[in-house]
């Protein structure tokens, strides 16, 4: 026999309390994690609103919720619950009240409803923002100084911080590595390089080392490692504890994210107060029980009014608080309150001052000095409330804190955060990068991408002897119109001319009708647009060459600028920050005017859409193969490949549907049973889209989406759903030339008609691809050589050469350094085997010595100890890369001043099965610098 036990919390005795429930009463309880009939939206488990008795004990446990001259229960709240099956633990959550029913003028019944853990996120963060976050005001700033912007500049600031919970102290000191850099970004003028004649204006820094020539340093704001942001939530919001499934450091496409600190446009400081947080809170006294004597909960650098896990109660007694600042000087100054990173309250005060303030909000409280002298303010705070029976004095914790105003302005972190509510922030970054989260059973929040959560579980459930087999029905998964996936702001100068340049949002990706393959054509669907839109601002950087010369300089700038050229506040921006060395002295101007320069070979921090240059399979943040900025060939390890494409494949895979049926599933697999688990039906296994159980009945609805027939693996189709299908194709221009003298970057990348360059190994054809090992007639099959690029054939004037089988590097993938080199080559046709395509091992072959290179044998090449073999196989089952397919390698730790002969091979087939046939380029030759 089935019992239900359901349990919730009573924080004025911190124990849990069960709720008497009706012997007839069904209690509906649904699961689902992420909809396939709702792609971006994460769900959890939630029940239908259900009743239960207005019992003694029930009255009891929800303050006779019924008669409103009683306000001791807060149902706007949810409270922490607990559900039991036969007194077996089955789920945790919360329940809201959402009101009471009389009968002949009597209490009746109580409606409630029971949510999952995983939506209480909007009730923690309410509309807090980022530039709220404690921890960021108190360890993360600097003295705003030449010396400190050219060092962040170089090396960035590594910031150490004390990790907390929330009753403790210090507990550990962690520090985070190059938390904070000043990034190459400009805030109102572009940046050049001219070595003939452009000098320094009201528009324009020429980079170049001359008279009147050079990088204003003030033109620079500094950045923050999105870790750092995420480390301040979970500190501020204890039971926002993330796992480190996605969020941890060894994770580098999230972990190498910055966010710009621009809050406003232009200049920092440009009509701008300083502001200093009062710091090190001490706490001299309190009168009651504890430390903080159950007022407010103190921290180093703010408080939390109510302090967490207090009855409902305390939490509604009104906090007061006195102030006594005393200054350095008798100077006016004003005393700023914020609530969650928005301004509360300000008072303007002279001199040493006392003020008394009412009505403390609840929320995470912080206090500024704003417009001091030079100098240490000091304050004494003490906050207090009445007792709940008035009886004994007020119960008060009082402390003391610091401000100190330097001679060089403080620039602090959360003072300079966009202005973006905490929720919003995290949302976008689920956004990018499909993740999904739950509460797992340590009590943590799991956040893991779709693919990730997928894969780690391997458990099977047979349900077939349990299923109600006159119930169940198949339908389409969802179609839509059109599918986007794009950032909120793109109307800086550089995206905003990529757009009107090639009529495409930069890095957008979706399915217009000129260039979407048929098999995922949607012109005749019915249904409605899906967009996924990141909250974020999405800059196109720019590649500086030298006007004069047109040589590279191997600097990449940001310029934040609206289409008039004038400074541009945009949405916040998120970018990778990499340290790359100049190939040009570069000339800065200090704030004072002052001058010097950054040598050749400098490495400074240089914004980026990508996490990597150099390197063409490198994550980064377009949704759309984009060209990178940097090297100028289209990166396609994008946000929609990486973590978007299996899911959407399988959405339009038209051999998807959607299967509800019912069963009677057994306490045993009930209470086990994850949302990633898979459902196993006769001969067919499914994914579970969502599982609702009513616990009365036993019944279970299951909707199911199937997936492929090999148990433990992501779902893999025939579907073809390569860049070509999303986003427009490259633009063509008759020179490889990055004009610095025009803003926008024109690069010929060939705009092969079947689309973007395939340089990337996960863009595979599904399609089955074992050929037979002889013909019709029994005779060994014929195996071909690949064809590799021939640049000599055709010219970007169109003529043609004459014809060669010489087989030589792309140019465009060719990059050199003093102790780095990157070759490029291009697969064009892949061999045969029979009449099927294949390529089972491709790579390169290199020494410092030419001789050792000569042959034409794959195998004895790479048996001479002087070569270096770096070989490439495909994946097995023959599934091979689409073509044009681009391969390259990159040698980090190259020798300077030596010359390096190289030769990339493609071989058909190593397997004993069919004969070889390899094709091997000529030999090339780079050397470094």
């Amino acid at each position: 026999m089935l019992n239900l036990q359901l349990y919730i919390y009573d924080s004025d005795n911190e124990k849990y309390n069960q709720i008497e429930l009706f012997d007839d009463e069904s209690i509906t309880i649904t699961q689902s994690l992420q909809d396939v009939k709702d792609i971006q939206k994460i769900f959890t488990d939630y029940s239908r609103t259900f009743s239960i008795p207005a019992s003694k004990t029930n009255n009891k446990i929800f303050k006779h919720y019924y008669n409103y001259h009683i306000s001791d229960f807060d149902a706007q709240k949810r409270i922490e619950a607990k559900i039991y099956i036969n007194h077996e633990h089955y789920k945790d959550g919360y329940i809201k009240l959402e009101g009471s029913t009389m009968l002949d003028n009597k209490a009746h019944t109580y409606k409630l409803t029971f949510f999952g853990s995983g939506v209480v996120l909007k009730d923690v963060l309410k509309d807090d923002k980022i530039g709220g976050l404690a921890l960021l005001q108190e360890e993360f700033e600097f003295d705003y100084n030449s010396n400190n912007i050219l060092d962040y500049l170089q090396n960035g600031y590594d910031v150490a911080y004390n990790k907390t919970t929330e009753n403790s102290p210090s507990v550990e000191r962690v520090t985070i590595s190059d938390a904070i850099i000043v990034p190459l970004i400009s805030h109102t003028k572009r940046l050049v390089y001219d070595t003939n004649s452009l000098d320094n204006r009201d528009t324009v820094n020429n980079l170049h080392n001359d008279t009147d020539k050079g990088l204003e340093l003030s033109q620079l704001k500094p950045a923050i490692k999105v870790d750092a942001i995420v480390r301040a939530i979970q500190q501020q919001y204890p039971q926002l504890e993330f796992t480190d499934d996605f969020f941890n450091e060894e994770n580098t496409p999230y972990s190498n994210l910055y966010m710009w600190l621009h809050k406003k446009s232009g200049f920092l400081y440009d009509e701008q107060v300083e502001q200093v947080p009062l710091k090190d809170f001490n706490v001299t006294a309190s009168y009651g029980s504890g430390k903080s004597s159950g007022v407010v909960s103190v921290y180093s650098s703010s408080i939390k009014n109510p302090i967490s896990g207090q009855g409902n109660i305390l939490g509604y007694i009104t906090r007061n608080m006195n102030v006594t600042i005393t200054p350095p000087d008798n100077n006016e100054y004003a005393f700023v309150i914020y609530n969650g990173g928005k301004q509360y309250a300000r008072y303007n005060f002279t001199g040493e001052h006392t003020e008394t303030i009412p009505y403390l909000p609840q929320g995470i409280l912080t206090f500024h000095i704003e417009g001091g002298s030079i100098g240490i303010y000091n304050a004494t705070i003490k906050i207090y409330r009445r007792t709940l029976s008035n009886i004994g004095g007020d119960r008060y914790v009082k402390f003391n804190a610091t401000a100190n105003f330097g001679t060089d302005t403080k620039l602090n972190a959360s003072a300079n955060l966009p202005d973006m509510k905490i929720l919003d922030f995290l949302t976008g970054l689920f956004k990018m990068f499909n993740l999904t989260a739950f509460v797992n059973k340590d009590g943590k929040v799991a956040v893991q991408s779709l693919d990730q959560f997928y894969r780690s579980s391997g458990k099977i459930y047979d349900v077939t002897e349990y299923l109600d087999k006159n119930t169940s029905s198949v339908q389409s998964t969802l179609p839509y119109s059109k599918i986007e996936f794009k950032y909120t702001g793109q109307d800086s100068f550089l995206a905003k001319n990529h757009k009107d340049q090639f009529n495409k949002e930069w890095g957008t990706a979706d399915t217009n009708e000129e260039n979407i393959a048929s098999d995922l054509s949607t012109k005749d669907n019915v249904g409605e647009e899906y967009t996924v839109e990141v909250p974020f601002e999405h800059f196109k950087y720019e590649k500086i060459l030298d006007n004069d010369t047109k040589s590279d300089t191997g600097v990449m700038y940001g310029w934040s600028v609206d289409e008039k050229q004038e400074p541009y506040i945009g949405k916040p921006l998120m970018f990778y920050g990499l340290s790359q060395p100049t190939s040009v002295d570069v000339k800065y101007i200090n704030l004072d005017d002052t001058t010097g320069i950054l040598s050749s070979g400098t490495n400074i921090y240089m914004p980026s859409n990508s996490l990597a240059v150099g390197v063409s399979d490198t994550t980064n943040i377009n949704f759309s193969a984009e060209q990178n900025e940097y090297d100028l060939v289209p990166y396609e390890n994008t946000l929609f490949n990486k973590y978007y494409k299996n899911y959407i494949i399988e959405v339009f895979d038209k051999q998807r549907r959607i299967t509800n049926t019912q069963a009677f599933l057994p306490l045993s697999v009930l209470s086990s049973i994850n949302l990633n688990d898979i459902i196993k039906i006769s001969d067919n296994i499914y994914k579970i889209n969502t599982l609702t159980t009513d616990f009365q009945t036993m019944v279970s609805k299951l909707e199911l989406v199937n997936t492929q027939n090999t148990i433990g693996q992501l779902v893999t189709t025939d579907l073809k759903f390569s860049q070509s299908q999303l986003g427009g194709l490259c633009a063509t221009t008759d020179s490889h030339e990055v004009r610095a003298s025009n803003v926008a970057i024109k690069a010929d990348c060939k705009s092969y008609e079947d689309g973007y360059i395939s340089d990337n190994s996960d863009a595979f054809d599904a399609d089955s691809n074992t050929p037979d090992t002889a013909d019709e007639d029994g005779h060994p099959v014929v195996v071909t050589q690949a064809t590799l690029l021939d640049p000599h054939i055709t010219t970007d004037n169109g003529t043609v050469r004459a014809d060669t089988h010489d087989y030589k590097a792309d140019a465009n993938q060719r990059t050199v350094t003093s102790s780095s080199w990157r070759m490029g080559y291009q697969i064009t046709e892949l061999g045969l085997i029979g009449e099927s395509p294949n390529l089972d091992e491709y790579g390169f072959l290199y020494s410092t010595t030419e001789s050792e290179l000569v042959g034409t044998d794959v195998d004895d090449i790479a048996a001479i100890a002087g070569v270096t073999q770096i070989a490439y196989e495909t994946p097995s089952n023959f599934k091979r890369p689409s073509v044009p397919y681009n391969a390259s390698y990159q040698e980090t730790n190259a020798a300077s001043t030596t010359t390096y002969y190289v030769r990339f091979y493609a071989r058909t087939n190593t397997s004993l099965n069919y004969a070889e046939a390899d094709a091997i380029s000529e030999i090339e030759t780079i050397t470094t610098l």
